[in-house]
């Protein structure tokens, strides 16, 4: 009797071998994927080489994907949103810079009370 673990190792890695069918459109992947999984329930051992292989693609893919789905939102989100505010923000055209002037003396009593 197989555990669920088996079981839900097997689904996977049989989904895995269907994208790859359909993806290279090549059936000896998945000839070569169906004995693998058939050896994979009879022996165990063969099953963790193919937990280790499906562990090493999706870490893989991990540091491909992440980034790519990260520049995504920043080039085609935040950068228009920002573009978009700068283009409508209200500026006062006499001000060409953001320096404020304040006349304030300093003497001893500024510098000991400054809060």
């Amino acid at each position: 009797m197989l555990n669920n673990n088996v079981l839900r190792d097997f689904c996977l890695l049989l989904l895995f071998g269907l994208i790859v069918i359909i993806y290279t459109e090549k059936w000896i992947w998945g000839w070569g994927l169906l004995t693998f999984m058939i050896l994979g329930l009879v022996l165990p051992q063969i099953q963790q080489y193919a937990q280790l292989f499906i562990n090493m693609v999706s870490n893989g893919l991990q540091f491909l994907i992440l980034p790519l789905i990260a520049s995504i939102i920043f080039f085609l989100i935040l950068t228009p949103i920002a573009l978009v505010y700068r283009l409508y923000k209200k500026r006062s055209l006499n001000k060409s810079s953001s320096f404020v002037s304040v006349n304030v003396t300093f003497n001893d009593d500024f510098f000991k009370r400054q809060w």
